[in-house]
């Protein structure tokens, strides 16, 4: 059995979008190989992101870092051996002299960021109705309209535009408009 003085977090490069499924396998093949210990731990560090989908408002699990899982383990050559053979596997952060250490502080630092990194959509309180507005992206970039309705649940907003001396409504994101101050 390990000392904890002996466990050290380290980084595993993996293949992305699957960093999941890789740690799990790490944790199976060391078990397989009777290396696994109950101190032992991987870690995948995500964030809960607010998406609108469809009208929908839906929390995602977002990976702070692709491509990474993290490993506190108490490193020796054959636990080393079993990680790196592991499928999926690209090997350990570090340079030539061998995996570099994190410490406990780093890691928990880490995971207290991403536990504050909670994000959503743009939300625009101040639109209201009647309110003049310029388009800040997408076809009619940098033309000035007026707010006709919006829809903070789809988080849009209807915009009268003149186009060709003639006011047409015109469906846009919040995050393509901006408020005109006088």
């Amino acid at each position: 059995m390990a000392t904890i003085e002996a466990l050290h977090w380290y980084i595993i490069r993996v293949v992305s979008n699957a960093e999941t499924q890789i740690a799990l396998e790490v944790e199976k093949q060391l078990k397989d190989a009777h290396l696994w210990q109950d101190v032992y731990q991987t870690l995948v560090i995500t964030k809960k992101v607010e998406v609108v989908r469809r009208g929908l408002r839906q929390y995602v699990e977002e990976k702070i870092f692709p491509g990474y899982v993290f490993i506190r383990v108490a490193l020796n050559n054959s636990v080393g051996d079993v990680v790196r053979s592991t499928p999926r596997v690209l090997g350990f952060l570090g340079s030539d002299t061998g995996p570099q250490r994190l410490g406990d502080e780093e890691v928990a630092g880490l995971i207290q960021q991403a536990t504050t990194l909670t994000t959503s959509p743009p939300v625009a309180h101040s639109l209201e109705v009647g309110q003049m507005v310029r388009v800040c992206g997408g076809l009619f970039s940098t033309m000035e309209g007026m707010i006709k309705s919006k829809d903070p649940l789809k988080q849009r907003a209807k915009v009268s535009i003149s186009i060709l001396g003639r006011l047409t409504a015109v469906e846009l994101g919040f995050d393509q408009i901006e408020i005109i101050e006088e």
